[in-house]
């Protein structure tokens, strides 16, 4: 077995209510003309660039699905310009105050008057694994072009399309709400195509995962197959892990962007708003957003690409400081697992709380694992479920 499963869905700040305030729209970069070739870092599939702020460097997160937010703990002394109430991708609320940063640095981009939320990062667990001290998000570029190569790990971030080297051809991109959250058009289906404008969530490190009301109009149009439901709980957000509600598990036959194929993906259903695609599609292609011209490109390594393989027999998540069965999907270990059990080892290594090696490097059992259920160890055998 070759699946090797990372916390499922981490997801951070849900900018629909944030992106609607005018604070969000304060900020320009200061150069007029710029090409610029960011080096990144890749952490667990995501994107952690270098930010300089005064005469200190610091690890922010680029995040296309999120609104600029600062580590309360990192950076402190920054004006306060008002507060906020957030929901995050769960639809958990708190208020954050929202910060002015007057410079920060980027290479030798100069981006003036920007507005960021903070936030205590400590009190997020994956986040303070990362060590990050703040997230850049994609308003940062609401007048830029910026092109992503995964493999090279480089954002290249310019005012002129015309400087950089792009062999695809451009697709229109939604940019919604006053955060310019980008949104691209991709359809599911062969014979019968069914569309959906998703979200472009470098903060998102799966392929694709699928809205609950989005499932609820492909799941009657003969798109989707291999549909498995069960209660669950699956993703993690800035606030905390989300309740438990019905899920589902299934595959995309076919899913295209441009004329990009895909076949047989995987996905989850959430309880986001939107459906969305991480940084899994970076390692089929580069990618280009056009902010100015709302316009996106693809540039595919291969014009078909299979994605088959089988489904897990559980998925894990996380809650209080431990890693937990997010979703029991093999209905043979339904009698044996619920979710919410604490994973206690994975073939025979233990798996300790709050240690952010094993939550960041988890991997999936290849022969058993032990939970803490019902007050009970109880160790599972893999071949017992195959």
């Amino acid at each position: 077995m070759k699946v090797k499963i990372l916390l499922l869905l981490i997801s951070l700040i849900h900018t629909c209510v944030f992106a609607q305030s005018d604070l969000i729209t304060e900020g320009n970069i200061k150069q007029k003309t710029y090409l610029t070739a960011i080096d990144f870092e890749l952490e667990q599939s995501k994107i952690v660039i270098p930010v300089t702020i005064g005469d200190k460097n610091y690890r922010f997160l680029f995040d296309t699905g999120a609104a600029n937010t600062i580590n309360i703990d990192a950076i402190s002394n920054l004006s306060k310009v008002g507060k906020l109430n957030v929901s995050d991708s769960n639809n958990l609320e708190d208020s954050l105050t929202i910060a002015k940063v007057p410079t920060f640095k980027i290479n030798d981009l100069v981006f003036e008057n920007f507005n960021f939320l903070q936030y205590d990062f400590s009190k997020n667990l994956v986040l303070n694994c990362f060590k990050l001290d703040g997230i850049i998000g994609s308003n940062s570029f609401k007048n830029s072009i910026i092109k992503i190569d995964y493999k090279e790990k480089k954002i290249y971030v310019t005012d002129k399309l015309q400087s950089l080297s792009i062999s695809a051809k451009g697709n229109k991109m939604k940019l919604l709400g006053k955060q310019k959250s980008p949104y691209l058009e991709i359809s599911l289906g062969e014979k019968k195509r069914v569309l959906e404008d998703v979200l472009f969530d470098t903060g998102y490190n799966k392929f694709y995962s699928q809205s609950k009301r989005a499932f609820a109009v492909f799941s009657k149009e003969n798109v989707l197959e291999n549909v498995k439901s069960s209660k669950a709980k699956l993703s993690i957000s800035l606030f905390g892990s989300d309740s438990t509600s019905e899920k589902s598990i299934l595959t995309i036959p076919n899913f295209a962007i441009n004329s990009t194929h895909f076949k047989n993906i995987i996905a989850y259903t959430s309880n986001d708003n939107n459906s969305k695609i991480g940084t899994e599609l970076l390692t089929h292609g580069n990618i280009t957003l056009d902010f100015k011209r709302s316009k996106y490109y693809f540039e595919a390594h291969s014009n078909h690409v299979d994605l088959k393989e089988n489904y897990p027999l559980f998925a894990p998540s996380f809650e209080n400081g431990r890693l937990i069965i997010g979703m029991v999907i093999n209905d043979n270990l339904k009698k044996d697992l619920v979710i919410g059990s604490i994973i206690l080892s994975v073939d025979g290594k233990d798996v300790k709380a709050e240690n952010c090696g094993d939550i960041l490097n988890f991997k999936y059992p290849m022969e058993k694992f032990s939970v803490l259920q019902n007050g009970k160890t109880v160790e599972i055998q893999m071949k017992n479920y195959l």
